[in-house]
């Protein structure tokens, strides 16, 4: 956007070119073994949250994909 801002001259210089871009942090992340998701099943005490403990092992949804879905997208029509 700012270098088509200064092409278009509409500002005389790029803002950010200068920048220095973070260095990406390696994700310090632990899959679940199979006994912590029996046992998260177990604990889950409604047909909803079993449901969506189901769809994030299963399908490796984040929990904020997880949060935007509608009943309607996981129950058959």
């Amino acid at each position: 956007m700012f270098e088509q801002a200064r092409r278009w001259q509409i500002i005389p210089a790029n803002p950010a070119a200068d920048a220095t871009l973070p260095k990406p942090r390696p994700a310090n992340k632990r899959v679940p073994t199979i006994d912590e998701v029996r046992r998260l099943l177990e604990e889950a005490d409604t047909l909803q949250l079993r449901l969506l403990v189901r769809l994030a092992t299963v399908t490796g949804m984040r929990r904020g994909e997880l949060a935007g879905l509608q009943w309607d997208d996981i129950t058959a029509t």
